[in-house]
């Protein structure tokens, strides 16, 4: 059989284009998607000074008081919770607003009201687009707001120069799942129709959380993907991603004494998911997604939390998948050190790692 030098061509082209990798694969990932781990098994004397200091004095005054509140919530009394809400309307530590502005925006939809905080530059020009991250509190599913978190919302406002959604979602027990991944649809499918107005640009939109946050970014994330929905990256901070019964080695290490116990986690996952038999869904566990066409993730942890070895599997899994995962856990800290006065320091990583990678250009 004659073959033409055109059918050469073609078949050295055809084997070229297979033998290159694809945008996720590992080896085209460059230096930019390394992982960057924490030592499995750290002896206490790893832990910051500050922290085990301050450690030690969280756990004095508020172990009882949060395992109270939720025993007392769980039997239909609310008045502690209540309190422990009231307590957390105000970001722990410092923060500056300086460059930034806000507006708190009440949104009525067929589905009932949504509140939002929409942080925003408050200088830029009239040709200007900025990113939009849709950011989703930490505090159990049970607790935590919008103005509490108001500190990293408005970090990630200013680091990565872009328009930030904090949602008000609700709380459970009162409102249980899926009310809070709900809303988090929501408030996607808003940003997609008035980012503009703020001169965000909604095909540029990101999921952020921290915590149970994170566990709804990472969740609505998935959701997405799955509808063929443009998401542009995901971003969780300590996220909770396996709310089913976790073999993680370091749920075993750090189950209690590091500021997140594994019986208060037990119970904040029962206020939230009262049936157990639908904990392991992606929706209430990403862990257990198809992590296929999942959008770029940058995925932080704290070296001393119970929650660390399985979004440490979830990175894997979406590395693994073929998509582009940037890891890093934070030596050092516990879970939920972004909140903590003396993490200033981990704070600002944070906040740089988050804008490297909103400003990362992804084919």
């Amino acid at each position: 059989m004659k073959i033409s030098g055109k059918t050469v061509v073609l078949a050295l082209w055809v084997c070229l284009i297979a033998a290159l990798p694809s945008r996720c694969s590992k080896s085209g990932q460059q230096e930019y998607w390394t992982f960057s781990t924490c030592m499995e098994n750290p002896s206490d004397k790893d832990l910051k000074a500050e922290v085990s200091a301050e450690l030690k004095q969280y756990t004095a005054q508020f172990s009882d008081f949060l395992i109270s509140a939720l025993d007392k919530a769980l039997a239909g009394d609310y008045s502690v919770l209540k309190k422990l809400r009231d307590e957390t309307t105000n970001p722990p530590v410092p923060f500056s607003m300086k460059g930034i502005k806000y507006e708190n925006l009440p949104v009525k939809d067929g589905a009932g009201n949504l509140q939002l905080r929409i942080y925003s530059p408050d200088e830029f020009t009239a040709t200007e687009r900025f990113p939009v991250v849709i950011y989703l509190h930490g505090g159990g599913w049970i607790f935590g707001s919008a103005s509490g978190a108001a500190h990293i919302a408005s970090g990630i406002c200013r680091a990565a120069r872009s328009v930030v959604i904090s949602v008000d979602y609700r709380l459970a027990p009162e409102n249980p799942y899926p009310a809070a991944f709900e809303d988090c649809a929501r408030t996607i499918q808003w940003a997609r129709l008035n980012a503009f107005r703020y001169n965000g640009d909604p095909t540029r939109i990101y999921l952020a959380g921290d915590s149970a946050g994170g566990n709804l970014a990472a969740s609505s994330a998935v959701f997405e993907s799955i509808g063929n929905r443009c998401i542009k990256g995901v971003i969780l901070y300590y996220p909770a991603v396996n709310l089913a019964e976790s073999s993680a080695e370091s749920m075993k290490r750090f189950s209690t004494g590091y500021g997140l116990d594994s019986e208060f986690l037990k119970k904040v996952i029962r206020c939230y998911i009262p049936d157990p038999g639908i904990r392991a869904g992606y929706r209430a566990s990403p862990l257990n997604a198809d992590a296929r066409n999942m959008p770029p993730a940058l995925i932080i942890t704290a070296q001393f939390d119970i929650l660390r070895d399985d979004a440490k599997k979830f990175a894997d899994k979406l590395s693994d998948a073929g998509n582009l995962v940037r890891y890093i856990c934070i030596q050092g800290v516990t879970h939920a050190f972004l909140d903590s006065k003396c993490c200033e320091p981990e704070f600002s990583q944070t906040m740089e790692e988050t804008s490297g990678f909103i400003r990362a250009k992804f084919n």
